[in-house]
């Protein structure tokens, strides 16, 4: 049985904020990582080999993050919150 398993990165130029959780929403992780290419992949496969998406809050380095983590076989997005709040918000409970 595979565990879903999902990773949020909010980036800035220096740090980055990473929260990994299960399907359910319970949180797995919360960690601040420099804002390198390199330590963020290996955060995430220190923490798992598989995940279901992982999201990169958009901003100044979010593509370029994105490439990044894409090129080590995770699939990446960047997301606009304001557009996922927006969705979020019309949808009923």
């Amino acid at each position: 049985m595979k565990i879903s398993q999902y990773a949020r990165i909010d980036a800035s130029s220096e740090t980055v904020n990473m929260c990994i959780f299960d399907g359910e929403g319970r949180v797995l992780l919360e960690r601040k990582t420099e804002a390198e290419p390199e330590a963020i992949i290996a955060l995430l496969h220190r923490f798992a080999r598989s995940f279901d998406r992982v999201g990169l809050v958009a901003g100044p380095t979010a593509s370029w993050l994105r490439a990044e983590v894409r090129a080590a076989r995770l699939p990446a997005i960047c997301v606009e919150c304001r557009r996922v709040k927006g969705a979020l918000s019309a949808m009923r409970n």
